[in-house]
């Protein structure tokens, strides 16, 4: 009967427990990489999606060059006012949005270090936190266009964590200098403090009005790092990119630049994360197979041990089946066992990861250990086991039940 097959197994697993636990320590860590590996990975890959989701699938990014990494706008070539004015004279636009980027030295106090200084548009400033809805104002409000020289921070800045430990706090009103070109400084107040998003760089940025950055920094009056772009209701976004596109070449007499609506930016990430995926389980198979070899030789031994009580069973009527179902079923076992260990220790390592990340100021991140997550390696563990006992469950059933009563 079934239940037979259970408890023979187990009852041969409990007398050798040192044995099979050192056997399945191979499936433990490989079943422990496969878990807390795709888990993290899973776990940024969703909240990056998740994060690219808030600015919205009607939204288009232009910016100057090719830029596959970093900031948006963070490429070599710039945007220009015409630019702007052709983006949003193409049908379907619902409004084009421009903006420039830069880091550099920041001081308050006695404290100083470098971040991202962001230019928002003097006549809609307040119009690019309504846009992307990642940036939410948390205290006070975005300066009026007339209020030259105040600015929103993130909330690393305000809450003193951007300077390191007990780092001074900066609160509405509070004033301190931006280092700009040409050894220029200028001093701003806060205006309003942007709520936590979860990304360092973005917590600990400064935004400020278009004019003043130009002024800080020298820029010319007709260049942008990026252009951000709503599509309206009802139309394609993938075909109002393509025009853009079109009408942009046409304009600028070069192709030197870059269209990509949000769909398409996460299409990109997808790729990586799963190309990521594909090699951090591939890293985390071999320790199965290693741990698969290990429950081979284990069962082999077993065999070997057990040659005479294989010969008493098939003399009182065993099959060969019989015997092959107790050693796959000893194998499986093994397999589950170190299965169940490893996903627990997997969970608990993601987690480990999860926390250090939020106590780097990546409070987006999650773990993410699926249900199907666990299921799917359990499974894959207990079939890793069963494969690798084949052999010598086979073996083992076919000895001859003379052969077997005269081994010694």
């Amino acid at each position: 009967m079934f239940t037979d097959y259970i408890r023979i197994s187990l009852n041969n697993l409990r007398q050798r427990k040192l044995r099979n636990f050192l056997t399945v320590i191979g499936i433990v860590i490989g079943i422990m990489a496969v878990v807390a590996l795709i888990s993290i990975g899973q776990g940024l890959q969703d909240s990056v999606r998740e994060e690219f989701e808030k600015i919205g699938y009607d939204k288009i990014i232009i910016q100057g060059g090719v830029v596959t990494y970093g900031p948006p706008g963070s490429g070599a070539e710039r945007l220009t006012q015409k630019d702007l004015d052709v983006v949003n004279d193409v049908r379907g636009v619902d409004g084009a949005t421009a903006g420039s980027y830069k880091f550099t030295l920041v001081k308050y106090k006695d404290n100083e270090g470098v971040t991202m200084v962001s230019a928002n548009p003097d006549e809609d400033f307040a119009g690019m936190f309504d846009e992307l809805e990642t940036y939410q104002i948390e205290f006070g409000s975005p300066p009026d266009k007339n209020e030259r020289g105040k600015v929103c921070i993130g909330s690393r800045l305000a809450s003193g964590e951007f300077w390191g430990e007990e780092g001074p706090e900066m609160n509405l009103r509070s004033k301190f200098t931006i280092a700009g070109g040409r050894g220029n400084e200028k001093e701003f107040t806060v205006n309003c403090i942007v709520k936590e998003t979860g990304s360092p760089d973005d917590d600990s940025s400064v935004y400020m009005f278009m004019s003043d950055y130009r002024e800080l920094f020298n820029e010319p009056l007709d260049e942008f790092s990026v252009i951000y772009v709503k599509v309206k209701e009802g139309f394609n976004v993938d075909a109002v990119a393509d025009e853009i596109a079109e009408e942009l070449e046409d304009s600028r007499g070069n192709d030197d630049f870059q269209v990509s609506t949000m769909e398409q930016v996460i299409d990109t990430f997808d790729q990586v994360f799963g190309i990521l995926n594909m090699v951090l389980i591939g890293i985390a198979a071999i320790s199965l197979v290693v741990g698969g070899i290990g429950i081979m030789n284990t069962v082999y031994t077993s065999v070997l041990e057990r040659t005479r009580e294989i010969g008493v069973m098939k003399a009182i009527g065993a099959r060969n089946n019989d015997i092959l179902v107790i050693f796959l079923f000893e194998a499986g076992t093994l397999g589950l066992i170190g299965g169940v260990i490893g996903c627990a220790i997997g969970i608990l390592l993601g987690k480990i990861v999860e926390f250090l990340a939020h106590q780097g100021g990546y409070s987006f991140f999650e773990a993410n250990a699926s249900p199907e997550l666990i299921a799917g390696s359990l499974m894959f563990s207990i079939v890793v086991g069963m494969i690798a006992g084949v052999l010598p469950s086979r073996q083992a059933s076919r000895l001859k039940p003379v052969d077997a009563l005269r081994y010694e």
